[in-house]
């Protein structure tokens, strides 16, 4: 695997919310074409670029390698002027960074305590259209 590094553009202070951008100035993009290998990039976060349908449209957008936490975008972007940058990433504008992660409202075990009773609930909505004021 090749890499090219990227840097992160902060705006103003960065929330301690962010695991990357908080502790990071750059971070990893694998590229077929890079010119980095991974030993000359030990010590810099690697990032995935992830693709998505927004109304209709691609979203790109990148997080953490290999984190399985809900990702969420908090303020950074991603850019070069490295032109694999854009090969990479297949498109020609600056990327979000998707790396905040907020602590869940209510434990895990709560949540799998309430799941039946919410599960109960958008049945109900579903079946028969009635909303909850």
């Amino acid at each position: 695997m090749r890499y090219i590094t990227v840097e992160i553009y902060k705006r103003g202070s960065v929330s301690p919310l962010n695991s990357l951008s908080s502790r990071f100035d750059r971070v990893a993009l694998p590229c077929a074409t890079g010119p980095l290998e991974e030993p000359e990039i030990a010590g810099i976060p690697v990032i995935k670029l992830v693709r998505r349908q927004v109304a209709g449209r691609e979203y790109v957008h990148a997080e953490p390698e290999g984190d399985t936490r809900h990702s969420m975008y908090g303020g950074c972007i991603l850019d070069a002027s490295d032109s694999r940058f854009h090969e990479a990433t297949g498109v020609m504008y600056p990327i979000k960074l998707h790396d905040r992660y907020e602590p869940a409202p209510i434990s895990t075990e709560a949540q799998e305590h309430l799941r039946p009773e919410w599960e109960a609930t958008r049945a109900f909505i579903k079946e028969t259209g009635q909303k909850f004021a």
